[in-house]
């Protein structure tokens, strides 16, 4: 027995808690990253988290990622583990995952802990730049249209396509602007099954809503890079005003032309882009944008248009027969060719965003009404993801489109 004044090591409620309360309350993070700190606050966690690693970090992701979105999750993180033949081993895994949530959950045991923390950082920065957009975008598309009221906020329908758009656009950049595109070819078969399987799979307005995020994504990038110029440039003298007159001259993205430093930061992965106009100090910023070691020439296959152009071979066997067919004659068949494998309930032509699409273009040909670059006024004003109860003003849609390019 110790002698009475002996020191008594004091004792934490902490101490009497079980492991598998431990290990539960570690499941209940927001996310991986907050997972660590935890696990640093007391023995009890990280003894915890030593024996239930993979279940805890399952856990937090399956409580993180929407279910509808935890497949893109998946195949966007077994897309970064090599080459184009990987690629197209996750794309082939996709409709199963989207079918199949018991395989989703099997898949989602025993990963590394990397894949879970990449998973969970990519989707949080998914869904800061969905809920920017919607807050941003939304009530422009209300004066833009001329609709006389305001848009309520983003309904959950929204945010799904929202967040979706903004995978798939980090899923396009992984694959397609990872290096020269050379090696897509529209002739051949097996080549050009990549171009199949995430455009073709997905209907023409699902794609024009992931443009409508490539353009908000671009279009803050833009406005950012001014801003933290002078950081950048107390940190490395290199990056001086002339360099930065790069970064704000835009280019028609929709063509071979001069590739400049937003188009390439932007395949860098949602979570740079989120940390560059995210709430960090300017001086910050600057760090992580020299931290991506940006070269003045890079090869065009950093850029996402050459990508983007591959979107309209996707639709050529579905559009033979209607190459001089308006889309507002367009029957119900006619729309099924077009109907994607991976559309969900909210993408179908009964929805209201789907509408609005067809509205803008209801006098055009389906050929003209992919990839267009006259829509790029429109994408800006998110048009394809808002279900927007109004009759859409015509007038009010060409002068959107005859409005300059910002």
């Amino acid at each position: 027995m110790p002698p009475p004044n002996a020191f008594q090591p004091s004792s934490s409620p902490i101490d009497k808690i079980s492991l598998d309360v431990a290990a539960s309350i570690l499941s209940q993070c927001d996310t991986v990253q907050e997972v660590y700190p935890v696990i640093q606050s007391h023995r009890v966690f990280q003894t915890a988290f030593e024996l239930q690693t993979c279940l805890i970090l399952k856990a937090v992701i399956t409580a993180q990622i929407p279910e509808d979105l935890l497949p893109f999750s998946m195949t966007l993180l077994s897309s970064d583990d090599g080459g184009w033949i990987e690629f197209l081993t996750a794309m082939s895994r996709l409709p199963s995952l989207m079918a199949d949530k018991a395989l989703v959950d099997a898949s989602l045991s025993g990963l590394p802990k990397w894949h879970y923390s990449g998973m969970s950082k990519t989707y949080a920065a998914a869904k800061f730049l969905a809920q920017l957009m919607a807050e941003e975008v939304k009530p422009l598309a209300a004066e833009k249209f001329r609709l006389g009221h305001p848009l309520e906020k983003a309904s959950a329908v929204e945010t799904f396509r929202l967040e979706r758009a903004m995978l798939r656009f980090d899923l396009m950049c992984s694959m397609f602007c990872s290096w020269d595109c050379a090696w897509l070819d529209h002739n051949d078969p097996v080549r050009h099954r990549p171009i199949r399987e995430f455009f073709g799979s997905f209907s023409p307005w699902v794609n024009e809503q992931m443009l409508c995020a490539y353009e908000f994504l671009k279009k803050k990038i833009r406005q950012v890079l001014p801003e933290i110029q002078s950081d950048i440039a107390a940190l490395d003298d290199r990056w001086g005003p002339v360099v930065f007159n790069k970064f704000i001259n835009d280019d028609d993205y929709l063509r071979h032309r001069a590739v400049n430093y937003v188009h390439q930061i932007i395949t860098h992965g949602l979570p740079l882009i989120a940390d560059l106009i995210g709430p960090k100090s300017n001086q910050e910023k600057a760090r992580l944008f020299l931290r991506q070691d940006f070269s003045v020439h890079f090869d065009i296959g950093f850029y996402p248009g050459p990508s983007l152009s591959f979107m309209t071979t996707a639709y050529r066997t579905a559009v033979a027969g209607l190459e001089t067919t308006p889309l507002r004659s367009y029957s119900a068949d006619d729309w099924a060719r077009f109907t994607g494998e991976f559309d969900t309930k909210y993408d179908s032509t009964d929805t209201a965003a789907f509408k609005v699409w067809l509205f803008t273009h209801r006098n055009k040909y389906m050929r003209g009404s992919i990839l267009s670059d006259t829509d790029r006024n429109l994408r800006c004003c998110g048009y394809a993801i808002w279900d927007i109860p109004d009759q859409i003003n015509a007038a009010a849609v060409r002068a959107i489109r005859n409005e300059p390019w910002t």
